[in-house]
């Protein structure tokens, strides 16, 4: 045994040269080798990359059975009255020694050629940066000196990112500039008399709230003696609307547009030929006059008359209430406001029909259309 462990050194010193040198020239011979194979073929680049990844972890693997192999006497008996068991498992074990080298060594060559890949970047995007600089020097005087100053800065900013790894992703981003006292440090070195000044943070403005102008109730009736009287023979069909201004800020009333229309029913295709007739009368409007101004929780109401097919005031008869009641006869009640708020124009809109039997307490429906306010 002796002489065999002598005989083993003897060669390790005799080769030693060949161990510090050759063996190494030789792998890295044939990472490059496989790297260039890898590059030329992405499939064959794709296992690389897998293997690179498996084989600490196999090796942890392969670790942990030797050490349960000493936990397992029957195991071993097997291993050695086997010869051919013993055989495999030295061969397995050479081939994966042979490949987590390899391996290794791939590794090492890939992670050289990209650290030089990103070197040869970081040279270049320096040189530009240096003339960019250099010109922009030379350019002093011009007529843009502002813009001048920002291309000053904005290189400055990528000089420092090239020059500091630790550069923030704000900076990167073109959202932050590099510390002040390294851009006055550069730019005192590049001659420039002016100094930096970092911006000044930028202001939480709350975000506006917005105002808006609501109708507040139903339309009541308005044709009697008091308003939400019933309906009777020999009053207007007339109703009262009322709206409240809603929000912190004042609302400008530009224009009231409403109409009421009596219809046989209150059916879907009814109500669509209420709303496409409105809408026309909003195209014939003339433009709106003066305005009225609604300060914080003021409130308003505006009177919608029922007209005859001549326009004349349309009053109410005992075959009216009879049809109201038995659902022959639907009044609809249909509407549009425009108001400002900050300046902006917004529409409050409302289709209503009063259901039968068109009593207290009355039940007004939303129509299947023009009921969506800005």
């Amino acid at each position: 045994m002796l002489a065999v462990g002598m005989a083993t050194l003897a060669v390790v010193v005799g080769f030693w040269s060949f161990w510090v040198r050759e063996i190494p020239m030789r792998l890295a011979a044939l990472s490059k080798l496989i790297l260039d194979f890898a590059h030329r073929h992405p499939h064959v680049s794709r296992v690389l990359h897998v293997s690179l990844e498996t084989v600490p972890d196999l090796a942890f693997v392969l670790l942990a059975l030797a050490g349960l192999s000493y936990l397992m006497p029957e195991l071993m008996k097997k291993f050695e009255t086997s010869r051919a068991l013993r055989v495999s498992a030295f061969v397995i074990f050479s081939v994966f020694g042979i490949a987590a080298v390899i391996m290794n060594s791939v590794s090492r060559e890939d992670q050289e050629n990209q650290g030089q890949i990103n070197r040869n970047k970081i040279d270049l995007l320096s040189g530009q940066v240096h003339d960019t600089l250099q010109f922009l020097v030379q350019s002093k005087g011009q007529p843009s000196e502002l813009e001048r100053r920002k291309h000053i800065l904005d290189t400055l900013r990528s000089e420092y990112i090239l020059t500091h790894p630790e550069a923030s992703a704000a900076m990167i981003a073109g959202n932050a500039d590099a510390p002040s006292e390294w851009m006055n440090k550069q730019l005192q070195e590049l001659g420039e008399q002016w100094k930096y000044v970092p911006p000044l943070p930028a202001l939480s403005v709350p975000a506006r709230q917005r105002s808006y102008l609501v109708f507040d109730g139903n339309p009541k009736s308005a044709g009697g003696q008091t308003e939400g009287s019933p309906l009777a023979v020999g009053q207007g069909l007339d109703f009262n609307v009322h709206y409240k201004q809603q929000g912190p800020n004042p609302v400008e009333l530009v224009r009231v547009s409403n109409c009421l229309y009596v219809e046989a029913d209150y059916q879907v295709l009814t109500q669509r030929a209420v709303i496409r007739d409105f809408e026309e009368r909003l195209k014939k409007e003339k433009p709106p006059g003066e305005t009225s101004t609604l300060m914080l929780g003021d409130q308003g109401f505006f009177t919608a008359f029922g007209r005859n097919e001549d326009g004349s005031r349309r009053i109410i008869t005992q075959t009216d209430l009879d049809n109201f009641t038995t659902g022959k006869q639907v009044v609809f009640f249909i509407a549009q406001l425009i108001y400002r708020d900050a300046g902006k124009e917004h529409r409050l809109r409302r289709c209503l029909f009063l259901q039968p039997p068109a009593a207290a307490p009355w039940v007004w429906a939303f129509c299947g259309g023009f009921t969506h306010s800005d």
